[in-house]
């Protein structure tokens, strides 16, 4: 696996109705070199425990919406493996700054 794209972030999960933080850590961009798929794979800094680990996929669900109300956060759904098993969820990213938010998407 190949590193495309790293950036610093802080990363929320829906759920119960809310958004609840997942970790902060270094998201990074992933490329396999036999086929080519993209990853994100994020790590939580203090216990290096996977935060998020997804293949993005040309469907409907890793499609970036900007989060209401803020410039520097992004939002997306997908099927997460963090925990060992897929699962559907919902994602909030924020980053540092507006022009970090903008590198991202």
């Amino acid at each position: 696996m190949d590193c495309i794209f790293k950036i610093r972030a802080k990363l929320y999960r829906w759920s119960d109705e809310q958004w609840k933080e997942r970790g902060v850590g270094d998201c990074k961009l992933m490329r396999n070199r036999e086929s080519s798929r993209v990853s994100l794979i994020m790590r939580q800094d203090q216990t290096k425990k996977v935060i998020a680990n997804f293949i993005i996929e040309e469907d409907p669900l890793c499609q970036l919406l900007a989060h209401a109300g803020s410039d520097k956060a992004w939002v997306w759904m997908t099927h997460d493996f963090s925990e060992g098993e897929s699962v559907r969820t919902r994602f909030a990213m924020r980053l540092t700054s507006p022009e970090e938010a903008t590198r991202f998407n």
